[in-house]
């Protein structure tokens, strides 16, 4: 009834993932206000997002301490999960994903040279705005990465991405 796949095939289709909300604004778009960059600038990268689309962003860390962040309202008690796929370019140290507001380090990534979908997942022990960074926490990761597809849902697990532009 006007749900095929292929019209008047009658294929359908399958929902394998449930319905959700990208609470980032701006899931491509780093050079954009909503991000916070300190120690860092955005650049644009000709390459080939993992969508297969040509463009994506470049963060450089400037001086040590880099730091890309967004600024989320969370709740007591609900899972987070924030997600984004990264590729090296020439950084070498470790970086964090952190919870500024909060104090906590969920993890320590190293990009590589393949594009990778990071994700992390916690539960918020507050309601507060808290600051979600990827951020050279040792202080010695000057360098570049790609960044591309940014996610924030209220689950414990991602979900394909879902863009956002505003």
């Amino acid at each position: 009834l006007g749900q095929e796949v292929v019209p008047d095939s009658g294929c359908g289709s399958w929902l394998f993932e449930p319905q959700s909300t990208n609470l980032i604004t701006q899931s491509e778009l780093f050079s954009d206000s909503s991000w916070s960059k300190v120690n860092c600038i955005i650049g644009s990268e000709t390459v080939s997002s993992p969508s297969g689309v040509i463009g994506v962003s470049s963060v450089t860390n400037t001086s040590i301490f880099g730091r890309l962040s967004t600024i989320q309202n969370v709740n007591s008690g609900i899972s987070y999960t924030y997600s984004f796929w990264c590729k090296n370019i020439d950084i070498t140290t470790p970086l964090s994903i952190y919870l500024n507001n909060s104090g906590i380090s969920l993890d320590t990534f190293t990009p590589t040279s393949e594009w990778v979908r990071y994700q992390f997942t916690w539960t918020s022990s507050s309601t507060i705005t808290e600051t979600i960074a990827i951020q050279d926490r040792i202080g010695t990761a000057l360098g570049s990465y790609m960044i591309w597809g940014a996610q924030l849902e209220e689950q414990s697990f991602s979900t394909s991405l879902i863009n956002t532009s505003g």
